[in-house]
């Protein structure tokens, strides 16, 4: 900044930062300019209508008076009045993570009453085991008790979870009183750290010690209002919308296999990018099957004839390995 007549320049020095994180902005050492990331939808497409795209969620529910449905945009889960009864909705995809950058669990819910007896409601990013309710085997969620009392929650496979209940939290707040008004619920995660949020105020957060916040880091999106063994009232909880978004660009550099006999080839044994597949030295009656999995079964990405030479543009993520 110039001033006066002498032209004398001031210089004043800023930070930016986020007061939830306390994460610094980074400057750019080549040119100067201010490093900023991109947010990339990996998950969650908008609910639209009455009919649940089954391509990207699963509906579930069990037990009577139970349900799990999409009505106008919304989806409704009741848990019923039988034991360990439930209604669930699931995302068919996990969100790939990449350690270079952290994940962003976003989700719009409400409940129709923030006290019901013997019933759970929890939302968040989690792995789970299939089954009549869902077991929850990794991840990051909050969870409102039958008692109406928050908790934020993080669970690895191979334990039980932890929950840090309101009146304990670390954040900007030490209690939250869940309300029956739809709120914005965030979870940020990262392999050393994980943030809670709720309406962009800072709930709690986690930092790593010792072991692992949890085993696996690409989840899924999971809501689910469930009974306990002994639960008879119904709970319900409405998801308004949801995603889980990464903080940055892919920066991994793709990496070239050549193959060139007839085999059963493991590629990757983890999610990845399927970039380009060019045939380029053919051979009579063959097909190249390329599947979304380590082993030559399961989803199949494509069917191609090798007795033609040609390249084919994928640009598509897979899930669970490529063969």
């Amino acid at each position: 900044m110039v001033v006066g007549e002498n032209h004398m320049t001031l210089i004043r020095q800023f930070q930016l930062n986020d007061p939830d994180t306390n994460r610094l902005a980074r400057i750019n050492p080549g040119n100067g300019a201010l490093a900023v990331d991109q947010t990339i939808r990996l998950i969650g497409p908008q609910f639209v209508g009455s009919t649940i795209d089954d391509r990207f969620w699963t509906l579930a529910n069990n037990g009577a008076a139970s349900a799990a449905a999409l009505a106008n945009g919304l989806v409704s889960l009741t848990s019923g009045t039988a034991n360990s009864g439930s209604g669930s909705l699931l995302s068919v995809q996990h969100a790939r993570f990449l350690f270079v950058n952290p994940n962003e669990f976003r989700m719009v819910t409400r409940v129709t009453d923030a006290t019901v007896a013997d019933c759970t409601r929890r939302w968040g990013a989690a792995k789970i085991t299939a089954g009549t309710p869902l077991t929850l085997d990794n991840g990051f969620y909050f969870s409102l008790d039958g008692a109406g009392v928050l908790s934020v929650n993080y669970k690895t496979a191979g334990g039980g979870a932890t929950s840090i209940a309101s009146g304990s939290f670390n954040g900007d707040v030490t209690t939250y009183v869940v309300d029956t008004n739809a709120h914005a619920y965030e979870i940020l995660y990262y392999e050393s750290q994980i943030w809670f949020i709720i309406d962009a105020v800072l709930i709690h957060s986690v930092v790593a010690t010792t072991a692992k916040l949890t085993d696996d880091f690409s989840l899924h999106i999971l809501a689910e209002s469930v009974n306990s063994g002994s639960g008879t009232t119904s709970g319900v909880l409405e998801v308004f919308a949801s995603s889980i978004l990464r903080i940055g660009s892919p920066t991994t550099i793709p990496i070239f296999v050549n193959l060139n006999a007839n085999a059963t080839t493991v590629l990757k044994r983890s999610e990845g990018k399927l970039h380009r597949i060019t045939v380029n030295e053919f051979g009579a009656n063959s097909v190249i099957t390329v599947y979304d999995n380590t082993a030559a079964a399961g989803a199949t990405i494509a069917t191609i004839d090798s007795s033609l030479e040609q390249s084919f543009e994928y640009g598509c993520e897979f899930q669970d390995g490529l063969t």
